[in-house]
């Protein structure tokens, strides 16, 4: 027979987190949509904890297909590659925002890249993970041009509205 709800569109709530707090520690907040919902006190819902995105450190120098150690090897085929755990093919440990290669591909270089905020910061990821209350306007060392939150916000509505079966906006009106 099927599911009773297989062409039903459903609302969809977002559940904001607080500084300090990520989408994980919001599972409570569904207990008591899950219960109502169960019981038919509150009907059937989408919930969003939505929580950023902190991009990944994918271009190393040991896989970026240029010699960078100009020794005549590549990549893998060159032994500094193993003695570095992949990171440099020279054999030395360097960190990520000091390997002269733009490892997560946004065009920028170490230092000049904003993921590398702090000297503790071993990656050149740009983590925008957080709140989406609002634009900013640079990153927290000041380099302009900072994460977008507000933009991804309403990008992740298009994703969410693309995907799944949610309902169109409704207007209600209000009676005193």
């Amino acid at each position: 027979m099927g599911s009773p709800y297989r062409e039903s569109r459903f609302p969809v709530i977002y559940i904001m987190h607080g500084y300090g707090q990520t989408p994980d520690e919001l599972q409570v907040a569904a207990v008591p949509f899950s219960g109502f919902m169960a019981s038919g006190e509150w009907p059937k819902v989408i919930l969003v904890f939505p929580d950023g995105y902190c991009g990944e450190v994918e271009v190393t120098a040991c896989n970026d297909g240029v010699d960078n150690d100009g020794d005549g090897e590549i990549d893998g085929a060159d032994d500094g590659c193993g003695a570095s755990g992949g990171r440099s093919e020279t054999g030395d440990v360097v960190r990520y925002c000091a390997d002269g290669v733009d490892n997560d591909r946004d065009g920028l270089v170490d230092d000049a890249d904003g993921g590398c905020v702090s000297a503790d910061w071993d990656s050149e990821a740009n983590c925008v993970k957080g709140n989406f209350y609002t634009d900013h306007l640079s990153y927290n060392d000041g380099v302009p041009g900072g994460p977008a939150y507000e933009a991804m916000f309403f990008d992740l509505m298009d994703f969410v509205d693309d995907s799944y079966r949610t309902r169109a906006p409704e207007v209600h009106s209000y009676l005193p």
